[in-house]
């Protein structure tokens, strides 16, 4: 990932305010540390932490936190007041943007933010920029961990691991393989979460640990309440009927291997319709099952 790269290069910018919505907190500030500390003399910039439950409180040194700013407004006036370079990761701060001060003073900070090199990052879930910020504004998202990235998390996991219990973790080759492809579409703290659990469950790594984590990272992915995984699914031998759809999956079965031609794509679909209860839930379980692949159920009410 070249998300340091990347964030560095909009910070450089001079764009006065910068919009980052991701739930990974700690690895945009960790991204945020890096850079400030990799800075020469003359690029150097000082590094800000602000909450409205610690206040201000600097990340590129061992400071305490200036509780006397905890207050939006309060900060924002301090920061416009004080005339030096600095960087200002400002931390779920979208509930203020409704403020018409705040959105004025977040204002006055940007207009006189090249002169003072000034950077204001506003970090949350989900940020609504007022229309008097855009033109000052530039959006960041964080790249979500590759294949490489996703391995090197879950052998970090396992040092960890060994470095806490005193003993290695046992790890299936094929299994790891399996759970790193698994991993994908997360972001980097909840791949970090899935691989820690899967590990320090029984300290292994192997092919039970993969449904499980599965079925996690689509509790995560289900977030908005449309998007469900189903857990149980079957064999094909359990479903009664349904020869042409058997005879359709097994003339299959061979595109949703690992080994399948170069260039051949698995189908696209299939369409069940049918009355109520005739088995249409139950031959997609067993579809899943026959495949060994997730299914997800798609409802919208």
């Amino acid at each position: 990932m070249n998300d340091r790269r990347d964030l560095e290069l909009v910070l450089d910018s001079g764009t006065p305010l910068i919009v980052i919505e991701t739930t990974d907190e700690a690895r945009v500030l960790e991204l945020l540390r890096e850079i400030a500390l990799s800075r020469s003399a003359d690029a150097y910039r000082p590094l800000f932490r602000w909450s409205v439950t610690d206040g201000l409180q600097r990340l590129d040194l061992d400071l305490e936190a200036q509780r006397h700013n905890a207050d939006p407004e309060d900060v924002l006036r301090h920061i416009r007041a004080l005339g030096r370079p600095g960087v200002f990761a400002l931390l779920d701060f979208h509930p203020f943007l409704k403020e018409p001060v705040h959105v004025r003073l977040l204002k006055d900070i940007a207009l006189a933010a090249n002169g003072f090199r000034i950077t204001l990052l506003l970090i949350g879930h989900r940020l609504d920029v007022p229309h008097e910020l855009t033109g000052f504004t530039a959006r960041f998202e964080l790249r979500l961990p590759g294949a490489a990235d996703r391995k090197a998390i879950v052998e970090r996991c396992a040092a960890e691991y060994q470095q806490d219990y005193g003993r290695r973790v046992k790890i299936d080759a094929a299994a790891l393989d399996l759970l790193v492809q698994n991993l994908s579409g997360l972001t980097t703290a909840d791949t970090e979460r899935l691989a820690r659990n899967a590990i320090r469950d029984d300290g292994a790594l192997t092919a039970s640990d993969v449904p499980a984590v599965m079925k996690a990272k689509y509790q995560l992915l289900n977030r908005g309440g449309v998007l469900c995984f189903e857990y149980e699914t079957t064999k094909l031998a359990e479903l009664a009927g349904f020869r042409a759809l058997k005879h359709w999956l097994a003339q299959r079965a061979w595109a949703f291997r690992p080994d399948r031609p170069a260039g051949l794509e698995p189908p696209k679909g299939i369409l069940l319709l049918g009355v109520q209860g005739c088995g249409k839930s139950l031959a997609a379980k067993a579809t899943a099952g026959a495949f060994a692949l997730p299914l997800l159920r798609l409802d919208f009410g």
